[in-house]
């Protein structure tokens, strides 16, 4: 179990059919128990996935443009979580 550590990624928002977006899994545990961050053009969202079931932990309204760089990041200290989205 990790209790703490960061990771970042680069990634871009394209444009498709459905829901549009992309982000970070990590405390993987197996395919029905997770964490998540997602960012898509109008939000970041910050999830729990136990049982298979999302259960939403945090959300901010954040106007993302498609076709552009993001840079998207988690912090984890202890049982905080911390969410970075271009250096913020």
């Amino acid at each position: 179990l990790v209790e703490s550590g960061a990771a970042t990624t680069r990634l871009q928002i394209v444009s498709g059919k459905g829901a549009v977006g992309a982000g970070l899994i990590f405390g993987f545990r197996n395919p029905q128990s997770f964490y998540g961050v997602r960012i898509s053009p109008r939000d970041v969202v910050l999830y729990e996935v136990q049982g298979g079931q999302r259960a939403l932990i945090a959300r901010a309204a954040q106007t993302l443009p498609l076709k552009q760089w993001h840079t998207l990041g988690v912090e984890i200290t202890g049982k905080e979580v911390k969410v970075m989205l271009n250096g913020k």
